[in-house]
């Protein structure tokens, strides 16, 4: 009887396996230095690009929310109208 397989027996073997993968590409030239460099730029701009999503969006919902019943008054005004 073996012993029951847990969660992180699934995530050891997903990060054995990815780490497996990565050794096997570092045998193309640059592969490993342009990973690196990737993750050195993508990294901040990913952290930046979140930042600014997480500002941005409040107000820009509530000035689509805005925009949206000034265009329904717009609209019931016109259709009320004789």
């Amino acid at each position: 009887m073996g012993r029951e397989r847990r969660i992180s027996d699934g995530l050891a073997e997903v990060g054995a396996g990815t780490a497996m993968g990565v050794v096997w590409l570092g045998a193309i030239t640059g592969f490993l230095p342009g990973l690196a460099l990737t993750a050195v730029f993508a990294l901040p701009l990913v952290a930046v690009g979140l930042a600014v999503a997480l500002v941005v969006a409040p107000p820009y919902a509530v000035w689509r929310l805005l925009g949206r019943g000034r265009r329904r008054r717009r609209w019931e005004r016109g259709a009320a109208a004789p």
